[in-house]
């Protein structure tokens, strides 16, 4: 037996590599989300070093359906000022009238972050991140054992690249499908203002919630389809197809 996995122009690589490129690409992936632009907003928050409390006072679209609010301020001189957040949101995270902490660079006021939005980004950038290079490290560890089988019982290489590919598939499926199964749940955790912007759009919720059924129920047949005629282990006499 041959495990191939086909690409779009007519090519094939091998189960066996297929896996170490899948395995490499989700350690990569979540790398860059769990460490590499966490640190990156972290680098550009430590430009700006003084606090303020700013008040919402409307919102802007561009275009893009979002909401951006404006926000106001006083600056140490006491002058009081107005900007622009580059950060929207469907719908608004925030109300007009909402008090929030800002930070912003001394000598560009305009270059701000508001505190909350930047937390909630980094919590979701690390859930999202430690996910994928948690699922990227497992099947790397199960490939790499690979290597132990091809030396030590060669007739059970390809069984146990089955096997690699068989449940990378089944948990890749899993981390889409499980969070929108229970995305009602889930959505208890959320920040409150989140909460309360979102009172008028729980058809999505439930539009993620039948998606994750559905892909539930799907993953199960196509596993037992799949497990139904998996390959067999050999044994050391067993001759090699």
């Amino acid at each position: 037996m041959n495990l191939k996995v086909q690409v779009g122009w007519g090519a094939s690589i091998s189960g066996e590599l297929a896996n170490w490129i899948a395995s490499v690409i989700f350690i990569l992936i979540g790398g860059l989300f769990c460490l590499g632009i966490p640190r990156l907003i972290e680098m550009e928050m430590a430009k700006k070093t003084v606090h303020a409390k700013a008040t919402v006072v409307s919102f802007y679209q561009n275009g893009d359906g979002l909401y951006y609010p404006n926000i106001q301020f006083s600056l140490p001189s006491g002058r009081i000022t107005q900007f622009s957040s580059d950060t929207g949101s469907k719908p608004p995270v925030f109300r007009q009238g909402d008090v929030v902490e800002v930070v912003y660079e001394p000598e560009n006021p305009g270059e701000f972050a508001i505190l909350g939005e930047n937390k909630l980004l980094l919590t979701i950038f690390s859930i999202i991140g430690y996910t994928l290079l948690f699922f990227g490290g497992f099947i790397f560890v199960l490939t790499v054992y690979g290597v132990y089988i091809k030396v030590k019982m060669p007739q059970n290489k390809e069984v146990w690249t089955w096997w690699v590919g068989f449940i990378g598939g089944i948990l890749g499926a899993l981390l889409f499908s499980l969070p929108s199964t229970f995305i009602f749940y889930l959505f208890r955790f959320f920040p409150e203002q989140i909460r309360n912007g979102s009172a008028d759009n729980q058809f999505i919720l439930w539009i993620f919630t039948i998606v994750g059924i559905g892909v539930d129920i799907g993953t199960y047949f196509l596993a037992k389809h799949f497990y139904k005629n998996r390959p067999r282990w050999k044994n050391d006499n067993e001759k090699i197809q």
